[in-house]
């Protein structure tokens, strides 16, 4: 019985191969997604020009802008020295003037994109107050700054801790759902009627085969990370093991998909437009905890969500949230999502 199982299984990756356009969608998408928003993403260090005046205080701002970090040695301001207030080189530039017999540092924006005003603005105040300090001396206000990590640890690598379980999910959602529809279309299910083997025997090979394909791409996804950042998970077992549940639950979804759509297109579409939805609201671009309530909230249901923050040792060193919980809702998810599947197939594809 295990031999005639083993074959199943084979056929199943044999199947595969009558819709390679899904499979390399589903397998690449998620590192290609991850390497062209690492050529957008934000460093944390941004360019400042700033546009000498006759003031003595020049000097003092540059040189606070040249302190304006992390304990880490992370910069958050590379000065640019102008000669000529000028927008051609950048989207502002910082000049000394006098108002009132009183030096005051103006930035003076071209785009004003609310966003980057706000990341241009804070890192000139946060210049400004040292310089207050400077100023106050023994009365100025002492910050004492204790970083969590020893290394800033690049954004990059966060995001792409953030897209791993949206690959394992798109890639066994869409290859489940599809191939599930294809077996409607091509009458396969008559087949799997007249099979000695047990219906659940033949689930369970399509669950098994899909899941694998989400351990493939997380793979590669995890690849282009140590390749574009230079990290990697401190333990793939544990990183195999975090994505299991994951893995379960996209393939039993796309699987019950198929099953209750029937049709290829509308099945791709949905289980395409849920994996991104459960990306966005699982931490897509931060942790939950950093959000509003509301989001935080909603979070909580996203499995995409407990993967994060299960994995996030590997790739920091620390814990965030509390595992157990994250556990046991991934347990909870993954049994809820096979019931589904286990019903719907037993509707559809049993009885016909």
């Amino acid at each position: 019985m295990a031999r005639h199982f083993i074959r199943l299984i084979w056929n199943e990756f044999l199947l595969v191969r009558s819709n390679m356009a899904v499979l390399l969608i589903a397998v690449f998408q998620p590192a290609l997604l991850y390497f062209l928003m690492t050529l957008v993403l934000v460093h944390p260090t941004f360019d400042l020009n700033f546009v000498p005046s006759d003031n003595p205080d020049d000097d003092r701002l540059l040189k606070a802008m040249n302190e304006v970090g992390v304990q880490s040695g992370v910069p958050y301001i590379n000065p640019i020295i102008l000669s000529t207030p000028s927008f051609n080189t950048g989207s502002q530039y910082i000049q000394i003037v006098e108002e009132n017999g009183v030096p005051v540092a103006v930035q003076h924006f071209a785009l004003v994109d609310s966003n980057m005003v706000k990341n241009y603005r804070n890192r000139l105040t946060a210049a400004g107050l040292i310089v207050w300090n400077e100023e106050l001396g023994s009365g100025g206000i002492q910050i004492t700054e204790k970083p969590l990590l020893p290394v800033d640890v690049p954004y990059r690598v966060y995001f792409g801790l953030a897209v791993a379980p949206m690959a394992a999910f798109l890639a066994t959602m869409l290859i489940g759902a599809t191939s599930t529809t294809h077996d409607f279309e091509n009458d396969t299910f008559l087949e799997y009627r007249l099979s000695p083997l047990h219906t659940g025997r033949i689930m369970a090979a399509r669950i098994m085969r899909t899941m694998l394909f989400g351990y493939f791409a997380a793979a590669v996804l995890f690849m282009m990370i140590w390749l574009l950042s230079g990290y990697k998970p401190r333990s793939w077992i544990m990183s195999a093991v975090y994505l299991l549940p994951i893995c379960l639950i996209g393939s039993s979804l796309g699987v019950s998909i198929g099953l209750a759509i029937r049709r290829p297109l509308p099945a791709f579409v949905l289980s395409l437009a849920s994996t991104f939805v459960f990306w966005l609201l699982g931490g897509a671009f931060g942790l939950p905890s950093g959000f509003n309530s509301y989001y935080q909230i909603v979070s909580k249901f996203i499995p995409n969500t407990h993967v994060v923050e299960l994995m996030f040792p590997l790739f920091y060193g620390i814990q965030v949230g509390t595992p157990i919980i994250s556990a046991g809702i991934l347990v909870v998810q993954s049994m809820l999502s096979l019931l589904i599947v286990g019903r719907l197939y037993n509707m559809k594809a049993v009885r016909g």
